[in-house]
């Protein structure tokens, strides 16, 4: 990870941005009817329509390395890594 002291705060800016804002003001910014419709945050059950299948708990990949759901990345065979880009690439063709 990086070192948060090479980073320079944007609060300021944030800050007078909103001071000089009103109430329900909205910022401008040109794009698409559908740019704003694939606005979305992913594994967020309200936004991502795939997660209303979904009947047991989502876990981060830390949580289900721990409960032994999946296997470490080097643990994986041949096969096993194929099925996994076998089964992203389906995602991805059926995203559009």
């Amino acid at each position: 990870f990086s070192d948060p002291a090479d980073y320079d705060s944007i609060m300021p800016l944030l800050d007078q941005a909103c001071s000089e804002m009103e109430a329900s003001q909205l910022i401008p910014i040109e794009f698409s009817l559908s740019e704003a419709m694939s606005c979305l945050e992913i594994m967020d059950p309200k936004m991502d329509s795939g997660m209303a299948l979904r009947k047991s708990a989502t876990l981060t990949a830390a949580e289900a390395y721990e409960a032994k759901i999946i296997p470490l990345d080097s643990d994986l065979t041949i096969p096993q890594i194929i099925c996994v880009m076998d089964t992203l690439l389906q995602a991805e063709i059926s995203f559009y």
